[in-house]
């Protein structure tokens, strides 16, 4: 889970659209596909649902509102 702010504005839920909430690490493993690298792309959940259908070769299902990860 992610975005709790910690404190941080005294806030201590997901409740504002700050840097804690909003700005968490994403880290994505597949080797004999991707070499090591960043990018400060805006993504979200509903991104995963597209990105390992893509990368398993099946097309996405008609009502997935994400976008597919790999070209990143």
């Amino acid at each position: 889970d992610h975005g709790e702010m910690l404190g941080e504005h005294a806030l201590v839920q997901k409740s504002v659209f700050y840097e804690g909430a909003v700005r968490i690490p994403l880290i994505v493993h597949y080797p004999r596909r991707f070499r090591p690298g960043t990018t400060d792309a805006l993504v979200e959940l509903h991104d995963l649902t597209p990105t390992i259908l893509e990368l398993a070769g099946i097309d996405p299902l008609p009502t997935c509102e994400g976008r597919s990860l790999v070209p990143l």
